[in-house]
């Protein structure tokens, strides 16, 4: 099995791959579903302020579903839409 290397993300380097809109699309596994959600985007920086220890670069399945960041939150993971990423 091949493992992906992880790229931990500072708060800037994750702000200035967020989509330049005010809604940005979230999912988190559920199950053996994902789980989607809208949230406003001053509402992902505050999380990602928040929980900036965590937040990475997302694996090359959820990047290659437009959501190129990931952060670990009292919840669980949470993926983050983002523009185009190369991991």
């Amino acid at each position: 099995m091949m493992s992906e290397d992880i790229v931990m993300l500072t708060f800037e380097e994750a702000e200035k791959i967020l989509p330049d809109r005010d809604v940005i699309h979230t999912f988190r596994q559920g199950g053996i579903a994902l789980i989607g959600c809208d949230w406003d985007k001053q509402d992902i920086i505050d999380t990602i302020k928040k929980f900036s220890n965590t937040v990475q670069l997302s694996g090359t399945t959820a990047t290659s579903m437009g959501h190129g960041i990931v952060l670990e939150d009292d919840k669980g993971y949470l993926f983050i839409e983002t523009k185009e990423v190369t991991p």
